[in-house]
């Protein structure tokens, strides 16, 4: 019996280190909006990837959810992980579906330099969002973009994506 009461000790403790090793997400990443106005920061949901089209479109099935921003905020990503020197981040603008609005020719890197874990860029207008011939896609907030993150660790890469809603000009 004592063994018994032992072996699922051993289980519990075991189980409950290994839980707390890996983490979340949420808690490996975190990706915040800071507004040149004089609103709060705006958290946005980065979700570990697989593959970050479905990100996209799993996203935009709660399009009233999508964060808004505007050009020239400043977006930064800061990683649980401060040892990570390495990423590399893409910007695709959206359908309302989640899809790609315009080709694979459209999607472009975004300079982010990692110090410590933590990156920042400005949210630049897009040039492709902004040569639109929708007139809708210039109202406010009409501008649907994506990013992938690929983050390389010592032993392997994960990726996340975030979507932000903003306007074309």
């Amino acid at each position: 019996m004592k063994f018994v009461g032992l072996y699922l000790s051993l289980i519990f403790v075991i189980t409950a280190c290994s839980s707390l090793m890996k983490q979340s997400p949420s808690e490996y990443i975190k990706v915040t909006a800071i507004s040149q106005e004089a609103g709060p920061k705006i958290n946005l949901q980065a979700i570990q990837a697989s593959d970050y089209m479905d990100v996209f479109e799993n996203r935009m099935k709660k399009i009233q959810d999508v964060p808004y921003t505007i050009v020239g905020d400043k977006i930064q990503i800061t990683l649980a992980d401060p040892s990570i020197q390495s990423c590399e981040l893409m910007e695709y603008i959206l359908s309302e579906d989640g899809s790609l609005k315009y080709d694979l020719r459209t999607v472009h890197p975004v300079n982010l330099q990692l110090d410590k874990g933590t990156g920042t860029f400005i949210l630049e207008r897009n040039l492709f969002a902004h040569a639109s011939s929708n007139i809708k896609d210039y109202e406010k907030g009409a501008v649907y973009r994506g990013f992938r993150l690929v983050v390389q660790g010592k032993n392997e890469v994960n990726e996340y994506a975030f979507v932000l809603r903003t306007d074309a000009v």
